[in-house]
């Protein structure tokens, strides 16, 4: 498939986050998949995007607990100039969706 068609398969005006627990890709969803493949930039910390790394074909920001905040606010600022952000992470995505919501 190509990237064009993964882009207009996908949300492009959100920040996506994707849950990849329990850390093997073969339990990713193919909405997960699809919405990887097509971003312009995927986010995460290292041990989560070392799951999904086969499928990044954009750009991998990796987080730490140092530089999140300023990592997630380049990313907002990457998401407002409309680029495609997906935030990769494991455990309750309603918890992290606090700390991207607050960046973006």
């Amino acid at each position: 498939m190509s990237t064009d068609k993964l882009k207009q398969e996908t949300a492009p005006h959100r920040v996506i986050l994707v849950g990849v627990g329990p850390g093997d890709p073969e339990y990713l969803t193919v909405r997960a998949v699809r919405e990887i493949a097509a971003a312009d930039v995927v986010a995460g910390f290292a041990t989560v995007l070392a799951v999904v790394e086969q499928l990044i074909i954009g750009q991998g920001m990796v987080l730490t607990y140092r530089n999140q905040e300023e990592q997630l606010a380049e990313l907002a600022r990457m998401h407002t100039a409309g680029k495609h952000c997906v935030v990769c992470c494991y455990g309750d995505l309603k918890l992290f969706r606090t700390r991207v919501d607050c960046a973006c």
